[in-house]
């Protein structure tokens, strides 16, 4: 199998390292030749200055370019004038799904999209990060089954997942990595207006980030859940509301959110029951009830 690389970023270069001894890496093209070079340099390959020969000499064609680009290139290739039955066109986007590919189906090359649910930074190490990650896949054509042997063979964990739930997938790597770093920021800017310095801030935090990660992996959410909502205590969420309110309306409403999605965690995991459920959450959305009942006054009084 010999794979070419269109985009010579990050995931590009990245890949190419990881799998340049366990397939043919043919090498990377770019709109910058010097890119290109350099991506070829790492994994010895070569740098092409020409997309159709990198499209004839490789069996497997990935683009790894940024998203809005995919499309564009995508439509470069169906500009190339040849067969396409036996070629495999991939892309490594985690939000876009290989729809975005389909007019290359129809010509007869097997499309997907492959992707690892992996954050890159630098190249060298992402690839060995990449021996770690788990990968979906998801797609059509007659070879997608030849790639699933290939993902079997270089040893990775992979899930395959219907094209139609790619979008949530990637909402929910989103919501894992990208708000969780939001999250724990929110916990430190309110330390800070408290008179905590970033770094103290940071420092009394980290213990217990680092503990309720441990738990979540090890046990699951459901188990790992601790905390006022998780043992019904309708008074300190009442005085946690009651705080925000006066400090930072951002914050409470991100509260009022989380509060209720803990709740219906809290209720899986039959910590509370039903009763005390609705309690909770008849005290979280108060304000925006009060905020609706004003508004229908105010359209009766006009």
């Amino acid at each position: 199998m010999k794979i070419g690389f269109i985009g010579a970023g990050k995931v590009g270069t990245a890949m190419g390292i990881y799998l340049q001894n366990k397939v043919e890496v043919t090498g990377y093209y770019s709109r910058s030749y010097s890119s290109a070079s350099k991506a070829a340099r790492y994994t010895e390959s070569k740098g092409y200055k020409n997309l159709e020969s990198l499209v004839h000499e490789a069996d497997m064609i990935a683009i790894t370019t940024p998203d809005d680009i995919i499309k564009r290139v995508a439509d470069d290739l169906l500009n190339i004038t040849m067969s396409w039955e036996g070629k495999i066109v991939l892309h490594m986007s985690g939000a876009h799904s290989s729809d975005v590919l389909s007019l290359l189906a129809e010509k007869g090359a097997t499309i997907l999209s492959l992707h690892p649910m992996l954050s890159f930074s630098e190249p060298f190490k992402a690839a060995r990060d990449l021996s770690f990650a788990s990968f979906t896949i998801e797609g059509r054509g007659n070879l997608l089954e030849k790639v699933k042997h290939l993902l079997d063979g270089i040893g990775n964990h992979w899930i395959e997942i219907p094209t139609q739930d790619k979008v949530l997938y990637h909402t929910a790597a989103v919501i894992v990595s990208n708000y969780l770093v939001t999250l724990i920021d929110t916990g430190v800017q309110m330390l800070i207006s408290t008179g905590f310095t970033k770094e103290d801030a940071t420092k009394l935090l980290t213990p217990l980030i680092k503990k309720t990660m441990e738990t979540i992996l090890e046990k699951g959410a459901e188990k790992a859940l601790t905390g006022p909502i998780s043992r019904g205590d309708l008074g300190t969420l009442k005085m946690h509301l009651n705080n925000l309110e006066n400090r930072n309306k951002s914050w409470l409403d991100s509260y009022k959110v989380l509060g209720v999605q803990t709740i219906d965690l809290a209720l899986r995991a039959k910590r509370i029951n039903d009763e005390s459920a609705n309690q909770m959450k008849g005290v979280l959305s108060q304000d925006d009830q009060k905020s609706n009942n004003g508004n229908i006054q105010e359209d009766e009084t006009r």
